[in-house]
């Protein structure tokens, strides 16, 4: 009896040590899930921001045809404010999108979805 008690021990401790391991490589994936998430959301925000930067930069070309267009919210002034203001997270999210594409092309271990 007492080797039947080893023997479910033994068992024990191999579907705890294959749980463990089962564990660590769904975090594995699921980093790898949130990190693309993160790069597919920083490219649907670059996009956003190159529709805005093209309006702005029409508004500011064309602001006869834009101010009425936008009911008057997108006047001159604000069109150049606004254009000046979405350079730079324009630059950040468009660099973080490809630096994380890249990263998961290049990456040796690249699980199928």
């Amino acid at each position: 009896m007492h080797k039947r008690i080893d023997s479910i021990d033994q068992l024990e401790q191999k579907s705890y040590d294959d749980a463990q391991r089962n564990n660590l490589m769904t975090n594995r994936v699921s980093t790898r899930r949130r990190i693309r998430a993160i790069g597919r959301v920083c490219g649907w925000v670059t996009m956003a921001l190159a529709l805005v930067t093209l309006l702005t930069g029409y508004g500011i070309t064309q602001y006869r045809v834009v101010d009425p267009l936008t009911f008057g919210i997108l006047n001159k002034a604000m069109a150049q404010r606004w254009h000046a203001y979405t350079d730079v997270p324009f630059l950040v999210f468009m660099l973080s999108h490809v630096g994380i594409v890249l990263w998961w092309r290049m990456s040796p271990s690249n699980p199928k979805e």
